[in-house]
């Protein structure tokens, strides 16, 4: 027999909550059951094995982590980072090895369905405008003008999200219940490093986006989305890599058009500690 849950309904927000079978779908067709498992050694087979009673269980908890604002156990915000030697490098030196963080499958499982409830409302509201590359400069084409562009890489973006900024932004746009929500899954988060056999000591990830998740890339373009733009200048992102498109009459004016608006980007990365990589950045006309 299913049960049925009533949705929670906090201040501007009606979460919906989550069944048990809709908990089963996700553990079943989201989860990969060979993945390594995080801090508390609980994989995805395991939780494809659970009976009945146990996803009810968890259910119910994952229900009142959000009726809490994704207050989940402390151990699902545990992650373990293992180090990857990249090809060819000593693994004794630490820019050799690539930081891999494995965070709980339950932590997993709930940011998932996490995402099912904050999407539809980022999607609605528009909050992540789109943009099309090649709709900007094939109109240019057509109107005779010209297009000037810089393409630019972001240092360490997941890794460097400033948390009390992204919260602060949020506000503005979600209701309190959901920003609440993303604060708490985007905050006391810890980690530990794990090198052959040795562990290090316990720490918080005080910046980012949890590495690996279904959430960090939404919460990343949240986190830039919202940057002003001008006449003639377009903005596009994918992912952690942005294009800056600036039209004119001519070259001269594409080009300047393209410095201010680079400026005025530089400028307020520097505010919301946004750092740019200037040895990838790259800069085109046509």
């Amino acid at each position: 027999m299913e049960h049925n849950f009533p949705d929670i309904e906090t201040g501007n927000s009606t979460i919906e909550l989550v069944t048990p079978k809709e908990l089963t779908k996700v553990i079943k067709t989201d989860i990969n059951p060979r993945k390594s498992p995080g801090y508390d050694l609980i994989t995805g087979e395991l939780l494809q094995k659970l009976p009945r009673k146990a996803i009810i269980k968890l259910t119910n908890l994952i229900n009142t982590a959000f009726r809490l604002c994704f207050n989940v156990p402390d151990i699902w915000k545990m992650a373990e980072i293992i180090m990857i030697p990249k090809h060819g490098k000593s693994a004794n030196k630490i820019k050799a090895n690539i930081p891999i963080s494995l965070p709980p499958v339950l932590y997993k499982v709930s940011e998932k369905l996490l995402l099912k409830r904050i999407k539809p409302i980022i999607e609605r509201k528009n909050l992540i405008p789109t943009h099309q590359i090649t709709d900007v400069t094939e109109k240019a084409y057509e109107n005779k003008k010209v297009c000037s562009a810089i393409f630019l890489d972001v240092a360490q973006a997941f890794d460097k999200v400033w948390h009390e900024g992204l919260v602060h932004k949020r506000q503005k746009m979600l209701p309190k219940q959901d920003t609440e929500l993303l604060k708490l899954y985007i905050t006391t988060r810890m980690f530990r490093v794990k090198q052959e056999e040795a562990y290090s000591t316990i720490k918080e990830a005080k910046a980012g986006v949890p590495q690996g998740s279904v959430l960090g890339p939404m919460l990343y373009l949240l986190y830039t989305c919202n940057i002003p733009q001008k006449e003639n200048i377009t903005m596009a992102t994918f992912v952690d890599h942005s294009a800056i498109i600036a039209v004119g009459d001519n070259s001269e004016e594409a080009s300047r058009k393209l410095q201010q608006a680079s400026d005025n980007i530089n400028n307020r990365a520097q505010a919301w500690k946004i750092r740019i990589n200037e040895t990838t950045t790259l800069n085109i006309s046509e």
